[in-house]
């Protein structure tokens, strides 16, 4: 049910229209109601309305005054104005406040229905929007946390030969999701991070370690000692080996001065 505030100063107007709508059907709650723009605009300060629904000439603070100082504070709460035909031209051009129905006096029942209809089907539109850019926070929240795991993931098993497959059976998805969900979330797939990490990994081991290269290779998942070297040279634009020589011959001339 949405909630409805109802400003008219003609306290007979109101029971008119508590009476001769059907309010419940139509998915409306009238809230509560006041009898001018004063009492209105306090009441929906107070309150949490999704409708209001005001007369224009009224003591104390006219409906476009009341409608004007509500728009300060809530840019999204529905407006439908009730207005003589001689206030009528003169509202539309008074107010700019997005307003979603003017209807003119006497009332007529059906235009009064079928504006209600209206503003609820864009309340119910509203909703579903709001609902989409929540899941949608949501999954995005989701997806962060699934691609900081399988970060965690590789980092843990990096010693192995890791595929996407891998990857994604152990989380329980298809390699299609998680290889997509990845890329989108980091700007490069499962196997280039699975290569930059056994390949950061691969420097640290030729510079700490004194590790055969087929060593190394065979210690982050390589099977083919050629390949890993083909890899390492792709990467780094040198082999290991190269590396590990340009690594003693800076120390060497390091520990001569």
């Amino acid at each position: 049910m949405y909630n409805v505030l109802l400003v008219e100063d003609e306290a007979y107007a109101i029971d008119l229209l508590l009476e001769t709508v059907d309010w419940e059907k139509l998915g409306l709650c009238i809230k509560e109601t006041a009898l001018n723009g004063y009492q209105g605009y306090n009441k929906f300060v107070m309150g949490d309305f999704d409708l209001v629904i005001t007369d224009i000439k009224m003591p104390i603070m006219n409906g476009i005054e009341m409608i004007q100082k509500i728009r300060d504070i809530d840019k999204d709460v529905e407006l439908i104005l009730i207005s003589s035909y001689e206030e009528f031209e003169y509202a539309k051009k008074a107010i700019d406040a997005n307003v979603a129905g003017y209807i003119v006096k006497p009332l007529d029942d059906d235009e009064l229905i079928g504006t209600l209809k209206k503003v609820v089907e864009k309340l119910k539109n509203k909703a579903k929007e709001e609902e989409k850019r929540e899941e949608a926070a949501e999954t995005a929240d989701d997806g962060n946390l699934l691609v900081r795991e399988i970060k965690n993931y590789i980092d843990l098993n990096i010693s192995k030969k890791i595929t996407i497959k891998d990857v994604a059976s152990h989380f329980v998805y298809s390699p299609n999701y998680v290889g997509k969900l990845f890329k989108t979330e980091t700007g490069t797939s499962i196997n280039e991070y699975i290569t930059y990490v056994k390949m950061n990994k691969a420097v640290r081991m030729l510079k700490v370690t004194h590790n055969q290269i087929a060593d190394i290779a065979y210690g982050l998942g390589y099977d083919d000692v050629a390949y890993f070297t083909k890899k390492f040279k792709d990467y780094f634009k040198i082999t290991p080996t190269a590396y590990r020589n340009r690594l003693m011959d800076k120390k060497s001339g390091d520990d001569t001065k």
